[in-house]
């Protein structure tokens, strides 16, 4: 039996945290799976440091999609970009999503 993820725990999240503290939005942990929430302007920098650090070593996208949120909970903005990460060495995975305006 897997424990329950405690986000703020979380080696992903302290990390981001602390290199991109205005970058990080919000952290969530539902059905053990870890989400974090970026600003739009710092995909790039915090994907070659999700990438990038040795900890961490997220090295796959396994998905990239979007979600337009309109009939689900009310939400500004309405769209998301959502990128499932995983390190394969590390056997840890990581949701990212980023809200995008219109």
């Amino acid at each position: 039996m897997r424990a329950v993820v405690e986000v703020e725990e979380h080696l992903a999240v302290k990390r981001l945290r602390e290199a991109y503290p205005r970058a990080v939005l919000g952290a969530a942990a539902q059905h053990n799976e870890v989400t974090v929430l970026v600003a739009r302007d710092a995909i790039e920098p915090v994907c070659r440091f999700l990438r990038d650090d040795p900890d961490l070593a997220f090295d796959f996208l396994s998905d990239l999609t979007g979600v337009d949120r309109l009939h689900l909970t009310p939400s500004t903005p309405r769209f998301e970009v959502v990128v499932h990460l995983k390190s394969i060495g590390r056997n840890h995975r990581l949701r990212v999503k980023i809200p995008v305006a219109v």
